[in-house]
């Protein structure tokens, strides 16, 4: 995949745009909005996935994604602002952006970095055990819609497709949606959910 066209915005607009993400199911809650957000370099060792899978061909595909930038200059594991970019036979505007990190407070009085967005990108710095820069988000109003998965990454596993049958997260609530952060109510084709039934 090659990127025809692109186009780079700042740490100060990715700053401004994080705080306007609204929740998937209230376009009036703005949980980042008085968030403590930076953006960090981190051993992805470090965190905490909330998701039990990894997704073979969507791997790839940040690999693939991983080469494309690298031909026009950017490392897409040490972002320090966002791009919005258009592929070779595709119409649609993409945005990328560092993957999600929220500090969550859970009932064993522990803090956790639990990754909420760009799961395969970490998990894609872990193989190749390098560090990645993360936008890190302390003081959210609204609690991550999952759990922290208690083994952290030996609870993660490489599956070919999602199916009825995958065990996906551990949910805070029974109506999770509640609690999925839209990011693509600021950025262009940033992140949605895989089937708004797959959260």
């Amino acid at each position: 995949m090659m990127i025809k066209a692109y186009k780079s915005h700042n740490y100060e607009d990715l700053i401004k745009k994080l705080k306007k993400v609204s929740m998937l199911k209230n376009d009036n809650n703005f949980p980042y909005l008085n968030s403590y957000i930076t953006i960090e370099t981190i051993d992805p060792n470090c965190l905490y996935p909330c998701q039990f899978y990894i997704i073979k061909n969507e791997l790839q595909s940040k690999i693939d994604l991983c080469e494309s930038f690298d031909t026009i200059g950017v490392n897409i594991f040490l972002l320090t602002k966002y791009y919005e970019f258009k592929l070779e036979n595709e119409k649609c505007i993409r945005t990328i952006l560092p993957p999600i990190v929220e500090e969550s407070i859970e009932s064993d009085g522990k803090i956790y970095p639990l990754i909420n967005d760009g799961m395969h990108r970490i998990y894609l710095a872990l193989l190749q055990k390098r560090k990645i820069n993360v936008i890190y988000i302390r003081g959210s109003s609204e609690p991550y819609y999952a759990y922290p998965l208690t083994n952290s990454w030996s609870d993660v596993s490489i599956i070919n497709e999602l199916n009825k049958n995958t065990i996906k997260k551990i949910h805070r609530i029974q109506d999770n949606k509640k609690l999925y952060r839209n990011f693509d109510s600021v950025f262009m084709n940033c992140s949605r959910p895989r089937g708004i039934n797959n959260i």
